[in-house]
């Protein structure tokens, strides 16, 4: 009678076992930067998005249109953080705040702790006349990773044109923090 057994010894399984804990380890802080990146791209085209549609609505309802950080609760901030969030809403009584007959059209929840999105606190909003120009200087919002590293932008130029910032822009960025 032939009493060979197959299979794995203990100590194969314990070599395979230390062998993936090093992949495993190698690979988890790419991983951590992937899914960092990603946020941040998320964040870009969300506000983005948020840009484009603050301008279409000064054309189309023939008002002023304000994209600022904050919530409809507590209206615009003025430290320029849209980390946790930001508003748009058409500013029909040309006072520069959310209330009395203005109209929200739209609130972002941001992306609290994993991005964090800065503008200058001179420049905290945006507010998109009925021709589609932006009032004021060039808007500059930078998106940073969770550490405060810069890793892409946003520039609204007075004509209402919104862009992603260039490489180069980008690295002069101050840190968000």
């Amino acid at each position: 009678m032939n009493r060979h057994q197959t299979g794995l010894t203990l100590i194969e399984l314990l070599m395979t076992l230390a062998i993936a804990a090093v992949l495993l380890s190698l690979s988890l802080p790419t991983f951590a930067n992937f899914t960092a990146r990603n946020t941040v791209a998320a964040s870009h085209n969300l506000m983005m998005t948020g840009f484009a549609a603050a301008r279409e609505a000064a054309i189309v309802h023939r008002a002023p249109a304000i994209l600022c950080p904050g919530d409809e609760a507590t209206g615009c901030r003025k430290d320029g953080i849209w980390d946790s969030g930001w508003i748009l809403f058409l500013d029909r009584n040309a006072d520069g705040t959310l209330g009395g007959s203005d109209t929200l059209l739209r609130t972002e929840i941001g992306f609290a702790g994993d991005v964090a999105i800065r503008s200058s606190k001179h420049r905290s909003r945006v507010t998109f006349k009925p021709n589609g120009m932006a009032e004021g200087s060039n808007l500059t919002v930078k998106l940073c990773d969770a550490q405060g590293a810069p890793l892409q932008g946003l520039v609204t130029s007075n004509t209402g044109r919104t862009r992603a910032s260039t490489a180069a822009e980008v690295a002069t960025m101050t840190a968000c923090f």
